[in-house]
Order: C-alpha cells, then sequence, then structure tokens
C-alpha cells in the first residue's frame, strides 16, 4: 500500500465533531466510575478471530483497573475489554458497526453499545443479537452495573 492510499484510508475513517466530541463525553463519564479503567483508540489482539482482516480498534474501551507502567507500553491490548463503545459516524454504516460486535463478543468482551448521535440514543448489546435502546432517562447496562443519564452524554 502506498503512502498515498493510506493517507486516504485514514481519512475515510476518521469521525466527526460529533463523533469526537461524544467520544471525549463518554470517556469523560466513565472516568468517573470507579473500579474501571477507560481506554480511547486501543487496538486489540484478534489474532484469534479466523475472519479478522481488519485491526480491532474501539472508540472507547472500558477494562478492569490496569497497571500503567510508562516504561513499557503495550501496542495491541492482549487483555480483552469489558466493554467496547463505537459511535456511528457519518461514513460508517450500523452493519458495519454489528459485525465488529460479533467479533468483540467472540474475543470475550461482555458488553458492546452502539451510540447513535442523530437519533440521540445509545444501544447496549448483552450478545450479538440481544439489544435495549436507549433515549431517554438512563443508559442501563446490567452486564456490567452502569447507569448515565441519556442527557448527560447528548447534552
Amino acid at each position: 500500500m502506498t503512502a498515498t492510499c493510506e493517507i486516504e484510508e485514514e481519512v475515510i475513517e476518521m469521525g466527526s465533531r460529533n463523533h469526537s466530541y461524544l467520544q471525549m463525553k463518554l470517556g469523560a463519564l466513565l472516568l468517573g466510575l470507579e473500579n474501571y479503567m477507560v481506554l480511547s483508540e486501543i487496538s486489540l489482539d484478534s489474532s484469534s478471530l479466523e475472519s479478522n482482516t481488519k485491526e480491532m480498534r474501539p472508540d472507547l474501551a472500558l477494562f478492569s483497573p490496569l497497571p500503567i507502567d510508562f516504561l513499557q507500553d503495550e501496542i495491541r491490548m492482549q487483555t480483552m475489554p469489558l466493554l467496547v463503545i463505537e459511535i456511528l459516524s457519518p461514513r460508517q454504516s450500523i452493519e458495519e458497526i454489528l459485525e465488529k460486535f460479533r467479533s468483540y463478543f467472540q474475543l470475550g468482551v461482555k458488553s458492546c453499545w452502539l451510540v447513535l448521535p442523530p437519533l440521540q440514543s445509545v444501544s447496549v448489546f448483552s450478545a450479538p443479537n440481544k439489544e435495549q435502546t436507549f433515549s431517554q432517562g438512563d443508559v442501563v447496562d446490567n452486564v456490567l452495573a452502569i447507569r448515565l443519564a441519556v442527557e448527560s452524554i447528548f447534552q
């Protein structure tokens, strides 16, 4: 792949202003949760997936607390997150994200959230075909016992 192709591919996958805002907003809300660590745009080791040809890098990932060692870093996380959050960007399809969710669940992720900015809603998946959508009140993730007010995400 040439450098030009790599740049074009990167531009296609870039988020938008709303995407970026919601990623930061959700990250800040999740940082306030005890007993969890939130990371953004972290690459996950998906080498165990037969069909995976694309890097697995969720917008946000929630882990059990992990030690931070600034002298040693990890490029591809071997430990899988408990939760991944994908925020729909203008150049993504819902089908593309749902395919990622199937892969995340195969890797051992417990819960996946799909954030739909135009609808100001969050769908919480506890399995590939089991979801609940929230557009008012609280987003409730029963798998991880997390509650966030929808209003706090989209204000």
